[in-house]
């Protein structure tokens, strides 16, 4: 069974997520990002008492896996991108030494705080989905760790 082409909006769908608040929020100094199908009222001061000092990203730690070795096998295994090019990704990770179980985001909620290192996090993040998968989760702990960008997890609800 050939995978439905889905890419174009997908990639629309990531580039609004990854690098238009390097855009339209150039004037503040933070943006939260929230992909939901109903809306959810957030807590901005709740998300900023998540974001720890040395961090300029938050987000929330992912439910189910821990790894984007494990996430890349399920997208494939679910049919949520073409195998060949997930592997591929994963194999480039793999022989950079990106290691194994070095955690997993559920990049549906993202708070920034609108530094240059994430500009260049972002540009990055938006090449890996460029090259390789349009799943973001699978990039994103790779160009933290690329980058030496630590990521915030949030600890607590902040959608009350």
């Amino acid at each position: 069974m050939k995978l439905p082409d889905i890419r174009p909006s997908v990639i629309k769908q990531r580039f609004i997520k990854i690098l238009i608040p390097d855009e339209i929020f150039n004037n503040y100094e933070y943006s939260v990002y929230v992909d939901c199908k109903r809306p959810v009222k957030v807590n901005f001061d709740c998300l900023l008492s998540c974001l720890e000092k040395e961090s300029d990203l938050l987000t929330r730690p992912h439910k189910k896996r821990s790894c984007i070795y494990d996430e890349g096998l399920f997208c494939i295994k679910k049919r949520k991108g073409s195998k060949d090019v997930i592997l591929k990704q994963l194999d480039s990770y793999k022989s950079q030494g990106y290691p194994k179980g070095n955690g997993l985001h559920a990049s549906g909620l993202l708070l920034r705080r609108h530094t240059e290192e994430i500009k260049k996090f972002n540009t990055l993040w938006w090449l890996q989905v460029m090259e390789y998968s349009h799943r973001d989760q699978i990039s994103l702990p790779y160009v933290a760790w690329k980058t030496d960008t630590k990521i915030s997890l949030m600890k607590r609800r902040c959608n009350k």
